[in-house]
């Protein structure tokens, strides 16, 4: 039985390599398939939709509030102040936070919960007391 040499067919082992052309080419670090393009912005499309979504819901909830006789107060006069407490993309997309929710006469508590629940910054608590009368919130500046 005949040994062969071991090397690669077609591959000269005469050929001196020179070192420059032995080095790889630089790679490029922004290089991506257009799948991971496509998976990348479907995953951003979704997670805006979300925040979109929700930012309806509290307007929504807002204007409910006002027709049922409640109210709700800014965080403050400034720009700056009425975005303090809500996550920056948020205030990107136009929402702005509350400081105070009072609910209408008799809140039940699956409206107190989604008060809660659509404004975490916010003090939450009835407009009116049970005998009826408004109890006064903080000052308006």
């Amino acid at each position: 039985m005949e040994k062969r040499p071991h090397y690669l067919p077609g591959f000269d082992l005469s050929v001196t390599f020179n070192r420059d052309a032995m080095t790889p080419p630089r790679r490029r670090w922004f290089q991506f398939s257009l799948a991971t393009m496509f998976v990348v912005v479907t995953v951003f499309a979704v997670l805006l939709g979300w925040e979109l979504k929700f930012i309806e819901q509290r307007d929504e909830f807002r204007e409910w509030l006002l027709n049922s006789r409640g109210d709700f107060r800014f965080r403050g006069n400034t720009p700056q102040s009425v975005t303090d407490d809500i996550p920056i993309w948020r205030a990107w997309l136009g929402d702005t936070s509350c400081s105070l929710i009072m609910l209408g006469h008799n809140p039940t508590p699956a409206q107190l919960e989604k008060a809660h629940k659509l404004f975490p910054e916010a003090e939450v608590r009835p407009r009116y007391s049970k005998d009826g009368r408004e109890i006064p919130g903080p000052p308006v500046f």
